[in-house]
């Protein structure tokens, strides 16, 4: 069974969830939480014996790619979205007080990089597996 690769892939899940700046509760059920449920259901399967080893992988494998591609995607529309009000918060700053606007870049970069460090392990560990 490999429920350290399991929670291995749900670390990697909690990590882009938090570097998502308000995220409702929708894209939160979509993209974190169905995928954990799925793998969970699966691993579930194996244990009371319903599903061999090898259709787990598969089924394990084909979820954890999709999820990999959802997230990675949905990330990056909420970082740069989340980029684009920043800057138009900031112009407004400047444009009614005359000041510049107090940005809150440090926080939200690093859990940023943590999940694009993560992005980067799980898609290597894809190749990875698709290449064997």
């Amino acid at each position: 069974m490999k429920a350290v690769e399991s929670s291995r892939f749900f670390e990697f899940l909690d990590s882009v969830c938090a570097s998502l700046d308000g995220p409702d509760e929708q894209l939160v059920h979509q993209t974190f939480e169905i995928p954990k449920g799925r793998i969970v259901e699966t691993d579930d399967l194996v244990k009371c014996g319903k599903l061999d080893l090898r259709m787990a992988e598969e089924r394990r494998f084909q979820i954890q790619t999709t999820a990999w591609s959802t997230a990675y995607k949905r990330a990056r529309n909420n970082w740069i979205t989340r980029d684009k009000l920043d800057e138009v918060f900031a112009l407004y700053q400047r444009i009614v007080s005359g000041q510049e606007s107090q940005c809150r870049e440090g926080k939200e970069n690093l859990r940023r990089t943590k999940a694009l460090r993560q992005f980067e392990d799980i898609r290597r560990d894809l190749q990875i597996v698709v290449n064997v």
